[in-house]
């Protein structure tokens, strides 16, 4: 429907007068005089749908352009950071060894 984007458009939340109103514009159509009437809850319907239409459109294109997820390029090795000689596990360490020892005995 032509009108109905047009309208949708120019003002996607139009209030209940205006929604009135382009049902009686719609209705007085040469179709519509001996066709079915279109109704307020259909004109509402509609816009409440292209608005949800337009609101996931917009939110997938921006989720394509925006988030993109950082991927590693190598494997990073964290032992050589995290060792005895910068302070980590050191208590580890020591405490390993005396267990090494009193086995040996």
């Amino acid at each position: 429907m032509p009108k109905l984007e047009r309208w949708f458009r120019q003002d996607p939340h139009p209030p209940r007068p205006k929604l009135q109103s382009y049902m009686n514009i719609l209705n007085s159509t040469a179709y519509r005089k001996t066709n079915s009437k279109v109704t307020y809850q259909q004109i509402s319907n509609w816009f409440t749908n292209a608005r949800a239409q337009q609101r996931n459109s917009n939110s997938f294109t921006s989720q394509q352009t925006t988030s993109q997820i950082p991927v590693a390029t190598a494997p990073i090795d964290i032992r050589t950071k995290f060792n005895a000689s910068n302070g980590y596990n050191s208590l580890l360490l020591d405490r390993q060894s005396e267990t090494d020892v009193s086995c040996v005995f």
